[in-house]
C-alpha cells in the first residue's frame, strides 16, 4: 500500500514538473519571438537591412546594439555598441565554457592520479577552482549587462523617449517585462538624428 502510494506521489510530482518545464519552454519561445519581431520592425523603421538578425542568436546582440547607435549626439562617433554587445554575448559563453572545461579536466586529472574516487581534500580543491571561476563569470556577466542595459536604454530613448527611464527600471527588475515592452513600441517612429558620415550608423558590416 505504502508503495502504491508513493508510486502515485513520484508520477504526480513528475506530471507537474512536466506541466511546469513546458510552461516555462511556453514562455522563453513566446518571448523570444515577441523580440525577435520588434527588433526586425524597428530595424526596419531604423532602414537597416538584414531584419532576420533579431531572430539568430549573438546577431540579435549586434543589430541590438546597431539600433542603439542610431542617436549619437550631435557631432560625436557613437560608440561602437554593435561591437561592445556581440563581443560580451560571445565572450559570456566562451568564458562558461572554458570555465566547465578547467573544472571537468581537473576532477578527471585527479580520479585517474588517484586511481579512485575524489578525496575530501580534492573536492575542496575542485569547489575552490570553480569558486574562483565563477567570480570571473560573474564580473564579465555583470559587465555585459551594463552594456546592454544601456543598449536598451538608448532604444527606448529612439521609440519611446517619454517612458525610457521608466522601460528601462521594469526591464532590470522585471526581465520578463523587456520583450513586451520591445513589441509595444517596434512601431513607433524612431527619433532620429543626422548620423555623421564617419559615425558608422550604416548596416555597411552586414552587406
Amino acid at each position: 500500500m505504502g508503495d502504491a502510494v508513493a508510486g502515485i506521489a513520484t508520477v504526480g510530482f513528475l506530471i507537474v514538473y512536466l506541466i511546469i518545464l513546458l510552461g516555462c519552454l511556453a514562455v522563453g519561445v513566446v518571448m523570444y519571438v515577441l523580440q525577435g519581431l520588434a527588433i526586425k520592425n524597428m530595424s526596419e523603421s531604423c532602414g537597416l537591412g538584414h531584419t532576420w538578425m533579431g531572430f539568430v542568436p549573438f546577431a540579435s546582440s549586434y543589430r541590438l546594439g546597431q539600433l542603439a547607435e542610431q542617436k549619437p549626439k550631435l557631432g560625436k562617433k557613437p560608440w561602437p555598441w554593435r561591437h561592445l554587445a556581440l563581443g560580451g554575448a560571445i565572450t559570456l559563453i566562451l568564458a562558461l565554457f572554458v570555465l566547465e572545461g578547467v573544472v571537468l579536466v581537473q576532477t578527471v586529472s585527479m580520479i585517474l592520479e588517484s586511481g579512485s574516487e575524489l578525496s575530501v581534500g580534492d573536492s575542496l580543491q575542485v569547489y575552490g577552482t570553480f569558486s574562483v571561476g565563477m567570480i570571473f563569470y560573474y564580473v564579465i556577466a555583470i559587465a555585459y549587462n551594463v552594456v546592454i542595459y544601456i543598449i536598451y536604454w538608448k532604444i527606448f530613448s529612439l521609440f519611446a523617449p517619454e517612458n525610457a527611464v521608466l522601460f528601462l527600471l521594469l526591464s532590470i527588475f522585471f526581465s520578463m517585462a523587456l520583450p513586451i515592452l520591445l513589441f509595444a513600441i517596434r512601431k513607433r517612429t524612431p527619433n532620429l538624428a543626422p548620423v555623421p558620415p564617419s559615425a558608422g550608423g550604416s548596416d555597411a558590416d552586414w552587406t
